[in-house]
């Protein structure tokens, strides 16, 4: 029995030694002594990628054109007729004054072209109708006195310079006219080509002067269709 005992403990005692052999071989493989050695580049680790970093520019845009428009009358601000940001064709009216006292003026000037217009005409009527008496005189001169006939030719020039005088008052009065009409016209302020409305600096009632250095401009209209850096 004894025997039998003794084989069981060599046979253990075998099977220990040939594990404890397996484990120095398996220990030698990974440590790298019966391996081939791989290259080192293929050891060491790799750098993390970094992508290009793309280069960055800092400028200004700006339009290549921008007006900052004012009126060309003095008034009170009346109207608005467009917005911060709102794109305006060319002619556009932007902003009106007050327009009241100009509508008068030009009612006036308008009466008083239609009154020297009406003297004009009549003057021509008188110049004529005293030429025609003249005419008359001078076929019957022989037999009429010579003071009737200096009268006659009197008229005639007077009548002359009446209708000159109605000439120039009729040209004054039509002067005057086109230039309330002009001056009504400029209460509208107009966009002087396309763009956009990039400020506004003023607000309804508001008085503002006539376009000079030191005003207030009403709105900028910029051209934002060309751009430049």
């Amino acid at each position: 029995m004894w025997v039998t005992r003794f084989l069981l403990l060599e046979r253990e005692r075998g099977r220990a030694i040939r594990t404890r052999h397996s484990i120095v071989l398996v220990g030698l493989i990974a440590s790298g002594g019966w391996a081939e050695e791989l290259p080192r580049a293929a050891l060491e680790p790799k750098p993390p990628s970094v992508a290009p970093r793309a280069s960055s520019l800092v400028g200004v845009v700006s339009a290549t054109q921008a007006v900052d428009l004012l009126p060309q009358v003095e008034g009170r601000l009346e109207r608005l007729e467009v917005h911060l940001g709102e794109h305006v064709e060319a002619g556009r009216v932007v902003a009106v004054l007050d327009t009241r006292t100009r509508q008068w003026e030009l009612a006036s000037h308008q009466a008083q072209l239609k009154a020297a217009e009406a003297e004009h005409r009549r003057c021509v009527l008188l110049l004529e109708q005293a030429r025609r008496v003249l005419a008359r005189q001078q076929q019957v001169r022989e037999y009429s006195a010579a003071e009737e006939f200096e009268k006659v030719q009197g008229a005639v020039s007077l009548a002359e310079a009446d209708v000159a005088l109605a000439q120039a008052k009729l040209a004054s009065a039509r002067a005057e006219t086109s230039l309330s009409r002009e001056n009504l016209d400029q209460a509208s302020v107009r966009a002087p080509f396309s763009g956009v409305v990039t400020t506004r600096s003023t607000d309804i009632g508001q008085l503002v002067t006539a376009g000079t250095a030191a005003s207030t401009p009403l709105f900028t209209v910029a051209d934002v269709s060309r751009m430049r850096v």
